[in-house]
């Protein structure tokens, strides 16, 4: 179980702990997937069997940052509001079965990529950018831009073509920045060298 405003990114992301919301003897027993199992003392209730204690039923399972928030005030966190976000959590896992999620943290490489792939087969302008040295000497925008067609792109590169070129070009998306040309209402490729 994770606190109202986390979120799952992936099953990787981060280690899990087990914690039993009551259970009277500390200890610690680690999971065949490789998950803690800890005990809350504090929250121990008489009217529990040794079975109820141990049942998974009785346990939340929280990331470690969350497992020592919860640990250290019993006061904020009393078992009644762990276990209803325990139920909570079930429910909203139970009803998202069968629903991809998807990351909400994007790469400016994947926002770049899901951008220029709206244009593939499609006329951009392509402007060549000066290094610091050069606009220094030469201007921001020395050379003219280029009407040309985006072949392909993937996380990783932009695959051009100019009108007359014999050969296409890839240039890596890590050179590329997207802008919009005005003059031709078109989206614009600036790549500089780095």
């Amino acid at each position: 179980m994770l606190l109202p405003t986390e979120r799952i990114l992936s099953a990787q992301t981060r280690p899990v702990e087990a914690r039993l919301v009551d259970h009277k003897t500390t200890h610690q027993k680690l999971s065949t997937s490789g998950l803690l199992l800890t005990s809350l003392q504090p929250r121990y209730d008489s009217t529990l069997t040794v079975e109820q204690r141990r049942s998974a039923e009785n346990g939340v399972w929280l990331c470690q940052n969350c497992a020592k928030l919860v640990d250290n005030d019993e006061s904020l966190f009393p078992g009644k509001l762990l276990s209803a976000w325990k139920i909570v959590r079930e429910h909203s896992a139970l009803t998202s079965i069968g629903q991809t999620v998807h990351s909400s943290v994007e790469t400016e490489y994947q926002r770049k990529h899901r951008q220029i792939l709206q244009w593939k087969g499609q006329r951009v302008m392509w402007v060549k950018m000066p290094t610091p040295q050069q606009a220094m000497t030469l201007g921001t925008r020395p050379w003219s831009s280029v009407q040309l067609t985006v072949l392909d792109c993937t996380e990783f590169y932009v695959k051009i073509k100019g009108d007359g070129w014999d050969n296409s070009r890839s240039i890596p998306m890590r050179n590329i920045e997207i802008g919009h040309d005005d003059r031709f209402d078109l989206p614009e490729l600036l790549e500089y060298d780095r």
